[in-house]
């Protein structure tokens, strides 16, 4: 065998689990298609996190007066506060990276694919080891370019809401779960004047 774990996935649930055994000294690969930190640092808790607080930061203007901060013409650069947000979010990724690393782990880049319960795939190449651990992580079930939601015009998810300011006055966002309350907080902090619905 090559190794004695390969974790595929490097979101919070691989990276963790692939330090932790190499920690124990196990000898460990980490498998990543896109970029480490999963869902959580690239796409979700993190990103949405660094935008609020930008919004939250603008929308506070109206009580700076009472705490004798006085300033006019105050204005926000959307692509300013997204440019922010990719930094923070590039830097703990490396931080994640430096990490795996630093454990000796081997990060191997690429998608993986199971051929038996102790071969893992990736391009031309075949990894074995005595476990594999599965964090494969979770993608928007639809809404993108490429699965539009039926009788919708124009669908974004959340993925591409994240990736670069949202333009339009009337927005429905569909669901309710962390992600998709936290971009609705953040559109009415930002752009208090588009309709903006939400629904389950």
């Amino acid at each position: 065998m090559d190794f004695e774990l390969i974790v595929l996935g490097g979101g919070p649930g691989g990276y963790t689990g692939a330090i932790r055994a190499a920690k124990l000294g196990k000898k460990v690969a980490l498998i990543e298609k896109d970029s480490l930190g999963g869902t959580c640092l690239n796409r979700g808790c993190i990103p949405t996190k660094a935008l609020l607080h930008s919004a939250e930061t603008y929308s506070a203007k109206a009580e700076w007066a009472e705490l004798g901060i006085f300033a006019e013409n105050v204005t926000l650069d959307e692509n300013k506060i997204y440019e922010r947000k990719q930094k923070i979010v590039s830097t703990l990724r490396d931080g994640v990276k430096s990490l795996v690393k630093a454990n000796g782990i081997e990060l191997i880049e690429g998608e993986g694919k199971l051929v038996d319960e102790h071969t893992v795939r990736v391009g031309d190449r075949d990894v074995t080891a005595d476990y594999i651990l599965l964090a494969t992580g979770s993608v928007p079930s639809a809404g993108s370019k490429e699965r539009p939601l039926i009788g919708v015009e124009y669908t974004l998810n959340s993925d591409d809401v994240l990736a670069a300011p949202v333009s339009g006055d009337n927005i429905t966002i569909i669901g309710a779960g962390v992600i998709a309350l936290e971009i609705c907080d953040l559109l009415c902090s930002y752009w208090q004047k588009r309709n903006l619905a939400c629904s389950r």
